[in-house]
């Protein structure tokens, strides 16, 4: 029994750090902003692997998220992002548009407080993030984004103290219109920390998929 608790142990920790202490780095978007004065929902779940490198322990886990866009410019929207463990707010900017590829940022800021339980501490969480989309249309109804990310973590906990790390990938989506206002989304990520352990001092591995509403 107490080989299983202490290798349990370990799972737990990641999960809880997933779950509790680490943002959603699904992109989902393209390059492209919404139309001014117009409206873009959707919903997604992201499925995501903990590898934590000094530990040596690895945590598969999940959050479901929401999103709302709306257009303000020709090149730029700005939206806000729900996740299982927080909320984010972001803008997208629109800066290269060329006859095959498209390019924008999308600078992102968040926050997630965590409550005191066996797994968690009662803290703030703080990240940052700038994903570079770069946007192509593939077929009609097939439009590819990929592109690098940047992320940057702050762990603050109540008793005093505070951790930060920076993490570095890619990722990369398909888009699939479903109509002239649903799209599908399946994605592919994979981060690496580059400095510090926030969220964590590994790898992050994430598969997910959103559903996009246009109107």
């Amino acid at each position: 029994m107490n080989r299983l608790r202490l290798a349990a142990a370990p799972l737990a920790l990641a999960a809880a750090l997933l779950l509790a202490g680490c943002p959603s780095v699904s992109t989902l978007h393209r390059a492209d902003p919404v139309k001014p004065g117009r409206w873009e929902l959707g919903a997604g779940v992201d499925g995501l692997l903990l590898r934590d490198v000094p530990q040596d322990t690895r945590a598969p886990s999940g959050q479901a998220l929401v999103t709302a866009r709306r257009g303000l410019f020709p090149d730029l929207d700005a939206g806000f992002r729900l996740y299982t463990a927080g909320l984010d707010a972001s803008v997208r900017w629109r800066f290269f548009r060329g006859s095959t590829w498209r390019v924008a940022v999308i600078p992102t800021l968040g926050s997630a407080k965590t409550a005191e339980s066996q797994t968690t501490t009662e803290a703030w969480h703080l990240f940052a993030q700038l994903p570079v989309v770069f946007t192509r249309d593939l077929r009609r109804d097939w439009t590819l984004s990929c592109g690098p990310r940047l992320l940057w973590g702050l762990y603050y906990p109540e008793g005093g103290g505070h951790a930060q790390g920076t993490m570095l990938g890619a990722f990369v989506n398909v888009e699939y219109a479903l109509s002239s206002r649903w799209t599908l989304v399946p994605e592919l990520s994979l981060h690496r920390t580059i400095h510090g352990e926030v969220p964590v001092d590994g790898f992050v591995l994430h598969l997910g998929a959103g559903l996009l509403w246009r109107f």
